[in-house]
């Protein structure tokens, strides 16, 4: 049945949108594959994320990369970050060794946002990391407690303060001595990854990790 299925709802690529060859179970095509800048490493110390304790990006925010993320958050592709989550997740199972008695939360949208995009694109990829490395999503363990500019269009400085004091655990027990697992789409500064880090360990997280797909910060 699943060459049918292959025939019906062919395989394409998460980047370009290609249709792959049957017989290819990986979720980019070769062209994407050698054109993506992979970065696939820490990159803790380019960007300000003092309360996250590893960051890992898997690629530069270039295209063809980029232009499936902006599909993600702005042309309604909900499955683009499904495919991210898997990608995250294989990353995980190989760079982090705690991953096993981790769990993953997601990285608040606020609801005028959330309600524009239909999704929270890191609520999906949350819950697709999980269902992979087959640990758990902590759903709704981070509130937004305010509605927040676009990240993207401030500057650095701008973007610290325009993300501080928007995050809100509202039961702190269930992150007592964790590992937490953040994963999401880009990482430039790193505001909004520290800003929510800074509450986990407040929380009592043991450790807490961010993985995104992309970076803005040149490897």
């Amino acid at each position: 049945m699943s060459w049918l299925l292959d025939l019906i709802y062919p395989r394409r690529c998460l980047f370009c949108d290609c249709v792959q060859p049957v017989s290819d179970h990986g979720l980019l095509c070769d062209l994407c594959r050698n054109q993506a800048v992979y970065v696939g490493k820490a990159i803790d110390n380019k960007v300000n994320i003092r309360y996250v304790d590893e960051c890992y990006s898997l690629f530069v925010y270039e295209k063809p990369v980029s232009d499936a993320i902006l599909a993600l958050k702005f042309s309604n592709r909900p499955d683009k970050g499904v495919g991210f989550g898997t990608l995250l997740a294989e990353y995980a199972k190989i760079n982090i060794p705690e991953y096993k008695e981790a769990i993953v939360v997601d990285v608040p949208l606020g609801k005028k946002r959330k309600k524009e995009r239909r999704y929270n694109q890191s609520t999906i990829m949350a819950r697709q990391m999980s269902k992979v490395l087959q640990i758990d999503f902590l759903k709704d363990a981070v509130i937004r407690i305010r509605e927040t500019k676009a990240q993207s269009t401030l500057g650095s400085k701008e973007r610290m303060m325009n993300i501080k004091g928007c995050f809100y655990i509202p039961d702190p027990f269930k992150l007592e001595e964790k590992v937490v697992i953040i994963p999401d789409d880009v990482v430039t500064t790193g505001s909004t990854m520290n800003e929510l880090s800074q509450e986990l360990k407040k929380a009592g997280a043991k450790k807490v990790i961010g993985i995104t797909v992309a970076t803005s910060v040149v490897p």
